[in-house]
């Protein structure tokens, strides 16, 4: 059987993460072997590998210790493919590339808009980073995006040809997928007569821009009585917990933490929204779009203006913009529900993406 090699840091809960899993869910059934190399085993993603794809754990965070453990593998088990993803493996599986003189295929993914993490991040280390993927990246047979706008913006952020970038989606919707969103929520906010609840999934991160929600959600809660669920978990807890009681949300806010099955919520919810500063290809925002919940996201760099089709299946609102966010928010809770068509959501299901990296992989 063809062998195919997946290469990033943990499961650790995200759609950046969840891509692997769902895509070594497709491979398996159709013949291909598939290892999947963690630098570190460990994430609530680990429980939905499928038992047959191979898990290779390196056991640490270090980027040198991957580095030797990658160039060690390519050299004593070298795979038909490699696929490498988020944060600097991409940079570390094309260096072991030339140190093991693997012969074989390395596509490597970008999750995000690297402008703009070049600007949110350390500096320093970004600065690091860029310049080797700009010395790197060449060397891959081509750089993956996550969507048209994340390969335009590190085309021209990184100077490397538009062509060398080949855009496929994550495989966001895997078989699975449905069975999981029709969990049932226990959570009181959901119990009939209660009022409609807004729910946001995703880590408590600068990126997410959650300030300017609660900011707007204050907003939203003087025009009509709603509530809002916030999943996920992240450094920022302390700052957005102490943001919520100074706004006086305590009764309209909660923040559960990583949950299992949060597309049980947002299927639930009345509305799915999002304040992001930028994504890449927003994973959430396509779930949503599946459990035909009505969404609101920033047309923010990059990935929205795609899925959502410039406003056509979902509603698009400028970043930052608190009073903006909150009108529309209101508009959403008092309007009439707007069912979400199956053309909507249909490129991002795991077969057809599979067959795409199948393909670009394995030729």
């Amino acid at each position: 059987m063809p062998k195919i090699a997946i290469f990033l840091p943990s499961l650790a809960g995200g759609g950046a993460e969840r891509m692997p899993v769902n895509l070594s869910a497709e491979l398996v059934p159709r013949g291909v072997d598939v290892d999947l190399i963690l630098m570190k085993k460990e994430g609530p993603y680990l429980k939905e590998v499928r038992p047959d794809v191979n898990i290779i754990d390196f056991g640490s965070f270090s980027s040198r210790d991957a580095l030797v453990n990658l160039t060690r593998y390519l050299r004593s088990t070298p795979p038909d493919a490699l696929l490498a993803t988020i944060d600097n493996c991409n940079v570390i599986a094309l260096i072991a590339k030339k140190f093991a003189r693997y012969k074989g295929p390395v596509v490597v993914n970008l999750q995000n808009n690297i402008s703009s993490v070049y600007t949110a991040d350390k500096p320093g280390y970004m600065k690091r980073r860029v310049m080797l993927m700009k010395l790197l990246f060449g060397s891959a047979k081509s750089i993956a995006t996550v969507s048209d706008g994340v390969g335009d913006d590190a085309s021209e952020f990184l100077r490397l040809p538009r062509e060398k970038f080949v855009t496929i989606y994550n495989p966001v919707l895997p078989p699975g997928f449905w069975e999981r969103a029709n969990q049932p929520v226990d959570h009181p906010w959901f119990a009939p007569g209660q009022p409609p609840v807004v729910v946001s999934v995703g880590r408590l991160h600068p990126q997410k821009d959650y300030p300017t929600e609660l900011r707007a959600f204050r907003k939203v809660v003087d025009q009509v009585d709603a509530r809002l669920i916030i999943l996920g978990e992240g450094e920022l807890r302390p700052e957005l917990e102490a943001l919520v009681r100074e706004l006086g949300l305590e009764n309209h806010v909660q923040l559960p933490g990583f949950v299992d099955h949060p597309m049980a919520y947002v299927k639930n919810a009345r509305l799915f929204a999002m304040t992001s500063r930028y994504e890449g290809l927003p994973t959430v925002l396509i779930e949503a779009l599946a459990v035909d919940t009505p969404s609101l996201y920033t047309d923010c760099p990059s990935g929205p203006m795609e899925i959502l089709e410039g406003g056509k299946y979902g509603t698009l609102v400028p970043m930052g913009d608190v009073d903006t966010i909150a009108q529309e928010i209101t508009r959403l809770l008092t309007s009439p529900k707007q069912s979400v068509p199956e053309e909507a959501w249909r490129k991002y299901t795991s077969g057809e993406v599979a067959t795409r990296y199948q393909k670009e992989l394995l030729g």
